[in-house]
């Protein structure tokens, strides 16, 4: 038997060794992760933001304001996000396995906005025009699930528990577009700082401001879902129901995702 037929062999045996649907029992796995997910808030989500224009400081350096504007968002709509995740599977028996492990996700909501329309109005005194698109919240997420997984049928699986989730950052970011009839300085509420704006011009700007007081840092989720192994590779299809309030700012906030995510399971002990 000459070595191209035993490499030949070999891999075969290997591919055959591979092709089990599922890990023995007593077995213990890890599987790397990477996916994508949509993400959306339920609850008192409204936000509004608003807009100053020429604020001013008395004496004592307390804020007066020239004049404020605001729009409110009540309509949420699903944000694209994406996830990595390493799995950590004990196989307890033929059917039941348990899991936990570590990821990161990057979760959220978008805004609908009106049509996009800044217009500038000549006519006006100390007019402020502006509009706003792309409103959205991006959180990013550290979590640990510890899940149940039930075997139904050559490596179809159910899975379920409770997941723990650690925030990490969390921004509100949006298209804003302004036009004004006066020269000076503006404050947006979803900016970081002042800016300054000259008479007669329409600015169009990203804008972004950290909202770390706005969340909670730490939330609990229910995780549900349905995974498929095949030679080792892992399809998984999971929702993720915010069990605990989001919102640190007042109302009652949570968050949905459904995530759909491929893997590669390496068996690491065997029985």
């Amino acid at each position: 038997m000459n070595t191209k037929t035993i490499l030949t062999l070999s891999f075969a045996f290997c591919l055959f060794a591979m092709a089990k649907a599922q890990p023995e029992p007593g077995t213990f796995s890890i599987t790397p992760r990477v996916g994508v997910s949509a993400n959306k808030f339920t609850g008192d989500s409204d936000i509004e933001l608003y807009c100053i224009s020429q604020p001013t400081y008395d004496s004592y350096r307390s804020l007066r304001i020239g004049s404020v504007t605001s729009k409110t968002l009540t309509k949420t709509q699903y944000k694209i996000g994406y996830t990595a995740d390493l799995d950590c599977q004990w196989q307890l028996s033929r059917r039941w396995a348990l899991v936990s492990g570590i990821g990161y996700s990057f979760q959220g909501c978008g805004y609908k906005t009106d049509s996009y329309h800044p217009v500038y109005d000549a006519s006006a005194y100390d007019h402020l025009s502006w509009d706003i698109k792309d409103v959205r919240f991006e959180l990013h997420f550290l979590n640990v699930p510890v899940m149940a997984k039930f075997y139904a049928y050559k490596g179809l699986a159910l899975n379920a528990g409770l997941q723990a989730g650690w925030l990490m950052q969390s921004y509100l970011k949006a298209h804003a577009g302004f036009c004004y009839n006066v020269t000076g300085d503006y404050y947006l509420s979803f900016v970081d700082d002042l800016r300054h704006f000259d008479a007669g011009r329409l600015y169009e700007t990203d804008a972004e401001s950290k909202e770390d007081k706005s969340f909670h840092r730490f939330q609990m989720a229910i995780p549900v879902g349905l995974s498929y192994e095949y030679k080792n590779f892992m399809t998984d299809a999971r929702f993720n129901f915010g069990w605990t309030d989001l919102s640190d700012a007042g109302g009652y906030v949570r968050n949905i995702s459904f995530a759909l995510s491929i893997g590669y399971r390496f068996d690491i002990v065997k029985r």
